[in-house]
């Protein structure tokens, strides 16, 4: 399971990184860790850090980072929330929503079930088979 580290200082001290492995580096301070046998708690009592968490970090917290930090934590935080898609499990031809594209001619089945050539025409039109 992945987490999100947030250090009090821009330096990740030897004791903290002992027990995480960085997946991701969103700054000096904030990162993206898999923990190694040690449970969020051991690592949030540690010194230097500011919290541990595998969901958004407290609002006092998000405060102290700067946009591209508070960026990247809500992203981190959002990723567990339902997705809400348009159309989700309706079938392709429900009302109000397009089919899909067709095949390229090239591509569709021809009437004794063979497919047609993907070779494009030559400049007279022709597929260079002769037909």
């Amino acid at each position: 399971m992945h987490y999100l580290l947030l250090l009090d200082e821009d330096r990740m001290t030897d004791a903290v990184r002992s027990h995480v492995t960085i997946v991701h580096t969103a700054s000096p301070r904030l990162f993206v860790v898999r923990l190694v046998q040690a449970a969020p708690e051991e690592i949030s009592a540690l010194p230097g850090v500011a919290a541990v968490t595998n969901r958004g970090l407290p609002a006092e917290l998000m405060s102290d980072l700067d946009d591209e930090e508070r960026l990247f934590a809500r992203a981190f935080a959002s990723r567990t929330e339902p997705k809400e898609r348009i159309g989700e499990g309706l079938p392709w031809d429900a009302p109000g929503f397009e089919p899909p594209d067709s095949l390229p001619d090239c591509q569709k089945d021809t009437a004794d079930g063979g497919k047609t050539s993907a070779e494009p025409p030559n400049r007279e039109g022709e597929r260079s088979d002769g037909q």
